[in-house]
């Protein structure tokens, strides 16, 4: 897995190897003049076993390039085939960057994988940003024509989901006696970052499992002896989402 984060920009002498750190420093491309304010590390996690270990960073000016992301990348996997490390998949955020660096990798939506050297490696994207992505983008954004389970005449109806049928169906839920979401709190439907946006660390009802939200939405309905349309369309796209 890989991720950039930003950095300070901050020099100091490094009194070991006799040179100043904090400028941009590509690996095998040398460094450069540019004073580094990204850092881009490499880690690898194993499958069978619980371990990690972070194996490469890249110190960089402003953001990585995809071209530049994808010779880091190639440069990271030869190192670990050469140690006799088995890559079965890479996982990144939906950074614009990633994105087009895995393009020019061949990863596509029907071949979500790309081949270095011989072997197919999974590309997947972190399933947590996924759901912030969602999330952020549900608060600013209806969802149309969701498939709802209502069915008529053979054929299902359907409908536009909003964020305002989770609102609605937190504050009628928070206040039984015997809550349905015990752990979706405030916290999980306002957001706390400045800019109205879920953060990563910051929990999301979507992390709950949506069918479990789904089931609870009708649970409400009948003890609150109401139905809101709203919840009905909710309900739509929170199992579509668990599918």
């Amino acid at each position: 897995m890989f991720e950039e984060m930003s950095i300070r920009e901050t020099l100091h002498f490094n009194q070991k190897f006799g040179c100043p750190d904090g400028f941009e420093d590509l690996g095998s491309h040398g460094r450069t003049r540019n004073i580094a304010n990204h850092a881009l590390v490499f880690m690898l996690r194993g499958l069978r076993k619980r371990w990690k270990q972070p194996v490469a960073y890249y110190l960089i000016h402003r953001s990585t390039k995809g071209e530049m992301l994808v010779h880091f990348l190639r440069e990271v996997l030869d190192v670990c085939h050469n140690a006799g490390l088995e890559v079965v998949a890479t996982m990144c955020d939906m950074g614009a960057n990633n994105v087009k660096a895995l393009k020019q990798l061949g990863v596509s939506e029907k071949t979500p994988f790309f081949r270095f050297p011989d072997q197919e490696t999974a590309a997947i994207f972190d399933p947590l940003h996924l759901l912030k992505c969602t999330h952020n983008l549900f608060l600013k954004h209806n969802v149309a024509n969701v498939e709802l389970e209502v069915t008529v005449n053979g054929e299902r109806l359907t409908g536009t989901a909003e964020w305002d049928g989770i609102l609605k169906l937190y504050e009628v839920e928070k206040r039984n006696v015997y809550r349905q979401l015990p752990k979706v709190t405030e916290r999980h439907i306002n957001p706390l970052t400045p800019n109205g946006h879920l953060s990563v660390r910051a929990e999301s009802p979507f992390k709950k499992p949506n069918s479990h939200m789904y089931c609870c939405m009708w649970r409400v309905e009948v003890m609150s002896n109401f139905v809101h349309a709203c919840w009905i369309n909710c309900c739509g796209l929170l199992m579509h989402l668990d599918t």
